[in-house]
């Protein structure tokens, strides 16, 4: 029988949170999955701990060298048989229910080519250290991704056959493919969304790649929404929608702020003042002091983001 959802695990040297991985993965309420974990040449007791498991539904992959994150995920990707993909890394867990609303989901909503979830933050000791909430409708993820990433990577599930036409995950954007692929997605015309529940856990820890490597997560993440931005103002210039179709005039308007909000901090004045002619019924203390105090707006949206950790 194939399967109808391939699960991606990339491996490398993962062996302190593997076999919880491993195990919630295999114990999902919806079965009709395969396993792909593929280990990228590690040096540890990875596959020690993978061979450990004796599941039919696990097809384990090994790398002959250590080929890294992205090139890794892209191998599963052009294995996989199931019409769908879920993601998972190393060291974080799906809950029980999670693929069977996912694809509950995906088969009722056609229009919808990825899914992720709400997500549990745990520690190294499993301890919760808070619930995180995103955006559910493609409107908001689209305003969101101005500013922050609106889908775990670990909670997402795709369809195969959209994510294999855009050419899989960007292999440039090291750490940051998926907050690309978003991006990508949307600005061809495809729908995302979230399911309102907390269906994954993400665990934080000083090991995480993501964690140590800042400077590369900021300079890719800058790079991808600077694509992104201009491929909106564009919309907006235009009568022609791609990303923006179905949205309302109050989300437009919305989009147009967090859109000006990058434009005066990259200091370009004329997108910035074109986005804010879109801005009608709110932010009009905003409006003021771009046109009489650009130096004060500019401190306060750089304190503002800072304060809720966005990468500007």
């Amino acid at each position: 029988m194939i399967p109808l959802i391939s699960i991606i695990l990339p491996v490398y040297n993962g062996q302190e949170f593997l076999k919880k991985t491993i195990s919630s993965v295999l114990n999902q309420s919806f079965n009709n999955f395969e396993f792909l974990i593929i280990d990228d040449h590690s040096s540890d007791n990875s596959l020690n701990i993978i061979n450990s498991f004796q599941d039919s539904r696990i097809k384990l992959i090994k790398n002959n060298s250590n080929q890294g994150q992205i090139l890794t995920e892209n191998k599963g990707l052009n294995i996989a048989k199931g019409k769908y993909i879920a993601r998972i890394d190393q060291d974080d867990i799906f809950l029980p229910k999670k693929l069977e609303k996912q694809i509950n989901f995906l088969e009722k909503n056609p229009k919808i080519t990825g899914i992720g979830t709400w997500a549990i933050h745990i520690n190294e000791k499993d301890k919760i250290i808070k619930k995180i909430k995103t955006p559910t409708s493609n409107k908001e993820i689209i305003k969101v991704l101005l500013y922050n990433n609106p889908i775990f990577h670990p909670s997402v599930m795709f369809r195969k056959k959209e994510i294999l036409e855009l050419g899989s995950y960007n292999h440039k954007k090291k750490y940051t493919e998926d907050y690309a692929l978003w991006c990508q997605l949307l600005t061809s015309g495809y729908k995302l969304s979230n399911i309102p529940e907390y269906l994954t856990q993400y665990r934080i820890h000083n090991q995480q790649c993501s964690s140590n490597n800042k400077a590369i997560v900021k300079k890719n993440v800058l790079e991808t929404r600077a694509i992104f931005l201009k491929k909106i103002f564009q919309e907006f210039k235009s009568n022609k929608k791609i990303i923006l179709t179905d949205c309302s005039d109050k989300q437009l308007q919305e989009i147009a702020y967090y859109c000006a909000e990058n434009f005066i901090i990259k200091k370009d004045w004329a997108k910035a003042n074109f986005m804010i002619k879109n801005i009608k019924y709110k932010h009009f203390l905003f409006k003021i002091f771009f046109y009489f105090n650009k130096n004060i707006l500019i401190k306060y949206l750089r304190t503002k983001n800072k304060i809720k950790k966005r990468l500007m």
